[in-house]
Order: C-alpha cells, then structure tokens, then sequence
C-alpha cells in the first residue's frame, strides 16, 4: 500500500470528513472509495459531469417509476396502444407530463429554466434534441426525436402539453410531424 498526500481545498476536506463520519469510515476508506468512482467513470471514457447528469435524470425517472425499454419496442407499444385507445393513451401521457412539471420545478423552478435540466434528460430518454426558449410573451419549444412513427410523435406531444401546463402555459400553435415538435405556448395571464 502506497501512501500519497494529496492536497485539497478545505470545503471538500470538510465535506469528505461528513461523508465519512455518516458512513462511519475513515477518512482515508473514504477517500479511496470517492477516488476509485471517479477514476472508474474515467477510465471508460465518461466524465464527471456526464455522472452527475445521470445521477440527477436516475433521481427524476425514479420518481415516476420509470423504465427504460429500446425506443424500437415503445414505439411499436405506443402504436398497438393507440389504435386500441388514443383518447385514454393521450391522456395519460399529458397527466406524465404534468407529474414532471412538479418534479422539475423543484430545480427550475421557471419553465426557461429547464433547458439545462432537459439536456440532462435526452441522456436517459430517446429525445435528440429539446430547446425552450422566450419568445414574444411566452416560450418556443422545439423536440427533435420525439418518436419515430407518429404515435409515438403525438403521445410525446400531449407529454410536452401536460409539461407546459404543469408551468402555467397554454399551447396555442403546435406544428408536429414524425419525430419533429415545434410549440408556441403562453402563460394565461397574458392571453386576457
């Protein structure tokens, strides 16, 4: 066993000796733990920050008790689900999104805000690209990869207005094809 000194800033000597003493280790069994993660995560090619976004997605999907399936098979599922029962699948997917709202506005508490948290998302989910930004007295919303056939497109738009509305917005253009969502949406206290 080597033994190398290592020179930290005093927050993180603090917060390490905490995470030890609640885990009754020492700090050195604790340091080697903290270090074999990181460098694991290192070595196959990751960083810490790619870590931290999983954990923080794992944390919101573990709320809603989600499961992650190969998009081919939810899509194929979706279709089958909706030629049987569009009007109750739809639904259920706005309810989802809504019960997201909830959930998100718990870090980004304005809906602008959740740019940062959703690209933290399209790691776990089969979403290429979601883009929220401010435009004449509401939000613009573009998804790329929302499905690759059409229900599955229309089940994640209905998610997207179940989202909006769980932060007070109100779709009011919708341009959707095949993978593709583009939204205006607005806040009803500015549509009076």
């Amino acid at each position: 066993m080597v033994r190398v000194n290592i020179a930290v800033d005093d927050r993180v000597a603090d917060r390490l000796s905490t995470q030890a003493s609640s885990r009754k280790m020492t700090l050195y069994a604790m340091a080697n733990v903290c270090l074999e993660a990181v460098l694991n995560v290192l070595e196959q090619g990751s960083s810490v920050e790619e870590l931290a976004m999983v954990l923080n997605t794992h944390r919101i999907l573990r709320q809603v008790d989600a499961i992650i399936l190969p998009a081919d098979l939810v899509d194929h599922l979706i279709s089958r689900l909706m030629f049987f029962e569009k009007q109750p699948t739809l639904e259920q997917f706005r309810q989802l999104g809504f019960t997201l709202a909830n959930l998100l506005r718990i870090r980004s508490p304005k809906l602008t805000e959740l740019s940062d948290v959703a690209t933290d998302f399209l790691v776990m989910v089969p979403l290429k690209r979601i883009e929220i930004k401010e435009a004449e007295g509401g939000v613009e919303v573009n998804v790329v990869g929302a499905g690759r056939r059409m229900e599955s497109t229309e089940c994640t738009l209905s998610l997207l207005e179940g989202l909006l509305a769980g932060y007070g917005y109100r779709v009011l253009e919708k341009n959707v094809t095949v993978g593709v969502i583009r939204l205006k949406a607005i806040e009803p206290a500015q549509i009076e």
